[in-house]
C-alpha cells in the first residue's frame, strides 16, 4: 500500500502556516503539492491533475508549469513535498 503524506501533514503545516510565498501561503502550496503526489500515485496525468486543480482551488491554483514541474518530481520518486534548501538569505524572519 502507497504511503501518503497525511499523517504528517500537520507537523509539517504548523510551523509554516503563516509564511507568504508570493500569493501563497506554505500551507496551501504544501496542500497543493500533496494533491498533485496523490495524483501521481493514482497515475493520474499531469494535464489532468492541473485541471483537477483549478476545480479544486479555483482562486488559488498553481500555475501550469508548476504542476507539471512537481508532477515530474513526484513520478521520478521524490518524496518530500517541501521546498529544496536555497543559498543564500532567507525570505522571512524566524523571530
Amino acid at each position: 500500500m502507497p504511503v501518503f503524506h497525511t499523517k504528517t501533514i500537520e507537523s509539517i503545516l504548523e510551523p509554516v502556516a503563516q509564511q507568504r510565498c508570493g500569493d501563497f501561503t506554505m500551507e496551501q502550496k504544501l496542500k497543493q503539492r500533496i494533491c498533485i503526489e496523490f495524483c501521481v500515485k493514482l497515475r493520474i496525468s499531469a494535464t489532468e491533475t492541473f485541471e483537477m486543480l483549478n476545480k479544486a482551488f479555483p482562486n488559488d491554483a498553481p500555475k501550469r508549469t508548476t504542476v507539471f514541474e512537481w508532477h515530474s518530481r513526484f513520478k521520478a520518486g521524490r518524496i518530500s513535498i517541501e521546498d529544496d534548501p536555497r543559498q543564500g538569505r532567507p525570505n522571512f524572519s524566524k523571530d
